[in-house]
């Protein structure tokens, strides 16, 4: 029956694969057939389904990754608006910034730092969102744009990490120029003097 499901999907058919799908008596086999409607979903443009299919999924791992790589897809394909999309879909928030950290790695990997910096900004938890701010700063170098997203990472008040002492050294290479950075970005208004 799954290999069904897969062929209601290629011919654009998502409403009976999924009823098909939740048909199927083996619970992994039905898991893996409802994770792959979940893509079709994702991909033709209706996240809401693409999420309600898998809360139906009984292994709760495997309905987050589904999410997360669907979204990744999305942003990899080039339809990264359908990815943010599906992700502010997601109720559950380690999921979604899973699925937008996700988009963002995508996003910058292909250069589209923009739009990986948007992702980055719709993660709520700020731990998560300063490591990914701090990534992104990493991405962009020495440029001014690395040193916006650096000090956004700085001004989050999530605990230093690791993250944000390689970003710093990433806007800025050399020792020097890393502490001038910094103070550049925590204190603004004395880079004058």
């Amino acid at each position: 029956m799954a290999h069904l499901v897969g062929a209601l999907i290629d011919i654009g058919l998502h409403e009976p694969a999924a009823g098909l799908a939740r048909k199927i008596a083996d619970l992994a086999k039905r898991d893996n057939a409802l994770a792959k409607v979940v893509f079709s979903f994702a991909s033709a443009g209706q996240p809401r389904a693409a999420v309600d299919i898998a809360e139906e999924i009984t292994t709760p791992a495997l309905a987050a990754d589904t999410l997360i790589d669907a979204t990744r897809s999305l942003a990899a394909s080039g339809q990264h608006g359908r990815a943010v999309e599906l992700s502010h879909q997601i109720t559950d928030e380690s999921t979604r910034a899973g699925a937008l950290c996700g988009a963002a790695e995508v996003l910058a990997t292909a250069g589209q730092l923009e739009g990986a910096a948007h992702a980055v900004r719709q993660i709520t938890d700020p731990e998560i969102r300063t490591r990914a701010l701090a990534d992104l700063a990493k991405a962009w170098g020495a440029n001014p744009k690395g040193r916006q997203v650096l000090a956004e990472a700085l001004d989050s008040q999530a605990p230093w990490s690791e993250h944000l002492a390689a970003a710093t050294l990433a806007v800025a290479p050399d020792s020097a120029s890393a502490i001038r950075t910094l103070a550049a970005v925590l204190y603004p208004d004395s880079e004058s003097e």
